[in-house]
């Protein structure tokens, strides 16, 4: 079967694997249709399920190691309780037929007491009940109840039914900063929890994939045509940033802060097999040495601190980046711009259409 454009669903998949001792990495990788397949091993052993909808599935969300979402077409809204092993169709509250398109619940991390201790983690994170999802038609929904209820938010946007909103990201440590981002280069935040909506001048008209934040003030987006945005104002204002890329879309973009040696590191995915980093902030970017020429749609790392270094550190298969035709490769080494130690390598899958997206969650077991 050939490969469906980006947007056109996905399916999702399941990877569990005991990291670094006492952390459970738990990764899902989306991929078209409505079929779960939970991992036995690292990339061998597939087992199918079905999500029990016929609906595309466009985004997912795990708050821990057994609770999550997916959201999809025909406002299709899923939770599962056991680790993705099966899923319940949950309402969003629309009476109209919705597209979601994105998900998000924002983490909350706490310093570990005990973290001085041989073998400790550094600090603990886990994700609260509130929760958004957004899709067609301008539309955005909150929960605070893990997704029992979902109300509607007005984001005040003119010519927002005109809109899709592709992505939102929930500012870890804060249930009520939240970004949304889409098409015609729309950025809008939140600081009270989407009490009110406030859109910010993006500086550019072009589709706008995902948006990712360091912190409560630093902030990333990519988009069409090799757009990446940085905010160092919390979102009030945005400026375009030099990546090298040219014009070759950005699908994808994650921000991790406080890693290994006290440094922050973004890394950026897209088309024809891109994968560019930044170790300052996003003020400068480094291309990697790819796995592929596929595009590639999202990618995932294992973010946490233990004994003061980041997870890819010497280990195998701390990260991940996936894409077209079935595509995912892991990584080896720290994805620091510039190191050596980085080496992308290939994984065999059987799955010939695209991979769109990917998440992990850590939690102490």
């Amino acid at each position: 079967m050939g490969e469906k454009k980006r947007g056109d669903g996905t399916r999702p998949f399941r990877c569990s694997e005991k990291c670094l001792g006492s952390v459970l990495g738990l990764l899902l990788l989306l991929y078209p249709g409505n079929v779960v397949v939970n991992g036995q091993s690292q990339w061998s052993g597939w087992i199918p399920s079905t999500v029990g909808v016929a609906d595309d599935i466009l985004d997912s969300k795990m708050v821990n190691a057994d609770v999550g979402w997916i959201v999809g077409r025909a406002s299709r809204l899923l939770q599962t309780t056991d680790g993705t092993n099966s899923w319940q169709v949950q309402s969003s509250g629309e009476t109209g037929l919705v597209d979601w398109h994105g998900v998000s619940f924002p983490y909350y991390c706490f310093p570990n007491p005990n973290a001085a201790q041989p073998g400790a983690l550094q600090q603990f994170c886990g994700a609260g009940t509130t929760g958004y999802i957004v899709g067609d038609f301008g539309i955005i929904r909150k929960t605070v109840d893990s997704g029992v209820t979902w109300q509607r938010q007005s984001s005040q946007l003119n010519g927002a039914s005109f809109i899709t909103f592709r992505a939102v990201h929930a500012v870890k440590n804060s249930a009520d900063k939240v970004h949304v981002v889409g098409d015609q280069g729309t950025i809008l935040r939140t600081t009270d929890g989407g009490a009110t909506w406030i859109a910010a001048l993006s500086r550019t008209t072009v589709t706008l994939f995902k948006v990712a934040f360091l912190n409560a003030n630093v902030g990333f987006v990519v988009g069409a045509q090799g757009t990446l945005l940085k905010t160092t104002n919390g979102g009030t204002s945005w400026s375009l940033k030099t990546t090298g890329v040219g014009s070759k879309a950005l699908h994808s973009i994650k921000a991790y802060s406080g890693l290994a040696l006290n440094r922050d590191m973004v890394i950026a995915v897209g088309q024809g097999g891109t994968i560019i980093s930044s170790g300052d902030q996003g003020e400068s970017w480094s291309t990697h040495q790819s796995c592929t020429t596929r595009d590639l749609h999202d990618l995932e790392v294992e973010y946490f601190v233990f004994y003061g270094t980041f997870a890819p550190y010497n280990k195998p298969n701390a990260g991940w980046v996936v894409g077209a035709r079935g595509t995912i490769c892991t990584v080896t080494g720290d994805m620091l711009p510039g190191s050596s130690s980085t080496q992308w390598e290939t994984r065999a899958t059987s799955m010939g259409e695209a991979i769109y997206s990917a998440s992990a969650f850590q939690d102490q077991s």
